[in-house]
């Protein structure tokens, strides 16, 4: 249509043009009066459908450009998604109420460092790269999320990249105009971290963009980025540190916030017919203990929340321990998987797969981390109370743990993802115990299947690491798979390197043991000594610094007298 419009001011003017040309010719006399005008009202029209028809085609441009950033960055939204699988009968789940992306619960105790992180992304000068780090669950993604929701209401773009589309965002964001932060969530967990560090520091600065790199640990972050990213990367970048905010006084009225905002939020409904409604924040007592991390004060909340919001329901969270908060956690999920497997559409009923298979196969799936349904059927087809189902069983189940827990990117490292990383902690904290050995031998075991080889790698570590930075039983766990897989030994020590200080603590202990007796290369054992130059592991890199000495010592005796000495086979 504006073509259209474009193309009939062109004819205007063209015609205007001949016919006053013409009557110039025939007569000898200038054109008449309502030629001229014909003429510069078509040039004038013409003209001014150009210029629309080329800010249109330019703004189009900018919406097609804008449509894929979002793509590549989905912009931080707002609100939990209101899905079957974040609820149970029509309610909201605990899952949903704590999701750092939603932010449901009151931003409280982190406003300088906010302050902060937006005054150097929007500073016209200084790096254009951030590292965030901090304990498990103290509101780093909830401060990223505030960072973004600020700096959107002064005309930015912000979100959190998808894991399968990082090398594709530095270009998507160099085509819309808005400045933008990008956020990488579990930045140490990233392999091509670096790649996207190099790309960003080759941006030509137009549009202003900031990365913010979400880590555990900064200065064992910045060491892995110096070895394994690019050149231009491998530097150290300022790092902004986010800790245990507030005392007693401080967590009880974030509780009480907290709790009255998850009220509304389950009442939702309600409110909207009668929106002059609201929940007054409720008095309470003492809540949780020294050193609480927000996360575990905003679940104390959200438990009591869901179990009707009275003084009964906050008695029985308030002081309870952390284990105990993620008791109360998992049995209302495990209520959720129940309801949400009687779906039709799974074909799972009682009779095929009882609630306690259920509870196994969702455990083997958080624990193994597989990250497609061929290797998570895999791991299902194992598990003691699967065994004699056909495969279109397995696959029922698996699709059914993937929607109760969706990853957050659907090309991302996995397919089952649980979230906050709290409630992932205490699944695999659960699996600890004879009980579940089986759970813990279908997930962690190297198999072989008709239907896909699968070999365990390490990252399936990771989880089992982070959980005793929570829980420091599934230490356990780690010490009973390092003595059957003394190969994922040297992966499980980066990890609980990235892992953080109260993870690093809880398996320094397995680490140590694990490490006797275990011949390692030259090159291998001087990389694990700089490794471990980080508080919680300073015994184990005592302990590989001896081995440092001995291979010296060897590799000595060795010139002195070659047959003295025969050489063994380094680890791989």
């Amino acid at each position: 249509m504006r073509s259209q419009a474009f193309w009939l001011g062109i004819a205007v003017a063209a015609t205007a043009l001949v016919v006053g040309v013409f009557t110039n010719l025939v007569t000898g006399e200038s054109p008449m009066w309502w030629v001229r005008v014909g003429f510069g009202l078509g040039a004038l029209a013409s003209i001014a459908v150009g210029a629309w028809a080329a800010v249109s085609a330019n703004m189009k441009e900018q919406d097609v450009a804008r449509t894929r950033r979002d793509e590549v960055l989905p912009p931080f939204t707002g609100r939990a998604a209101d899905s079957g699988q974040h609820t149970v009968s029509g309610q909201p789940t605990v899952v949903s109420l704590l999701d750092p992306l939603a932010g449901l619960s009151p931003f409280r105790g982190q406003s300088a460092t906010l302050t902060e992180l937006r005054v150097w992304c929007q500073g016209p000068g200084g790096d254009r790269v951030r590292v965030l780090d901090g304990p498990s669950g103290v509101g780093k993604t909830r401060l990223a999320r505030e960072l973004g929701r600020s700096l959107g209401e002064a005309g930015w773009a912000a979100g959190v990249v998808k894991v399968s589309r990082r090398g594709d965002v530095v270009a998507a964001v160099s085509a819309c105009p808005e400045p933008t932060l990008i956020v990488v969530d579990d930045a140490d967990m990233v392999a091509d971290v670096g790649e996207l560090v190099d790309e960003l520091l080759r941006h030509d600065g137009v549009p202003l963009v900031r990365l913010l790199l979400i880590v555990r640990d900064g200065a064992a972050f910045g060491r892995l980025l110096a070895d394994r990213g690019p050149m231009s990367a491998a530097r150290e970048f300022e790092c902004t540190t986010v800790g245990v905010a507030g005392g007693e006084g401080d967590r009880r009225r974030w509780f009480e916030e907290a709790l009255a905002a998850f009220r509304e939020e389950l009442e939702r409904e309600k409110l909207r017919k009668e929106p002059d409604q609201r929940f007054a924040p409720l008095r309470v007592g003492t809540v949780g203990a020294a050193g609480e991390v927000m996360m575990v004060t905003c679940a104390r909340a959200a438990l009591a929340a869901l179990d009707g919001g009275d003084a009964a329901a906050i008695e029985r969270v308030r002081l309870a321990d952390s284990e105990e908060v993620a008791t109360q956690l998992l049995v209302l999920e495990r209520r959720r998987w129940v309801e949400f497997a009687a779906d039709p559409r799974w074909h799972l009923g009682g009779r095929v797969v009882t609630d306690a298979a259920l509870s196994e196969v969702m455990l083997a799936l958080v624990l193994a981390g597989p990250n497609d349904l061929d290797q998570a059927m895999v791991v299902v087809a194992r598990l003691k109370g699967m065994g004699g189902h056909p495969e279109s069983v397995y696959r029922a189940i698996v699709e059914w743990a993937e929607q109760v827990y969706p990853p957050s990117d659907p090309s991302g490292p996995r397919l089952v993802e649980p979230r906050p990383e709290y409630l992932a902690a205490a699944l695999v904290a659960l699996c600890v115990g004879p009980a579940y050995g089986h759970v813990v031998d279908a997930a962690l075991e190297p198999a072989q299947s008709e239907i896909v080889p699968r070999e365990i790698g390490p990252e399936v570590l990771v989880g089992v690491i982070r959980s005793a930075g929570w829980f420091p039983r599934a230490a356990e766990l780690l010490g009973s798979v390092l003595g059957r897989r003394p190969e994922l030994v040297v992966p499980a020590i980066r990890a609980a390197a990235l892992a953080g200080l109260s993870a690093r603590i809880a398996v320094r202990a397995q680490l140590h043991t694990a490490i006797i007796g275990i011949e390692m290369a030259d090159n291998v054992l001087q990389d694990l000594v700089q490794v471990t130059d980080l508080p919680g592991l300073r015994r184990l890199r005592a302990s590989l610094l001896r081995q440092v000495v001995e291979h010296a010592r060897r590799a000595v005796d060795t010139v002195d007298d070659p047959a003295a000495h025969t050489p063994t086979s380094p680890a791989p």
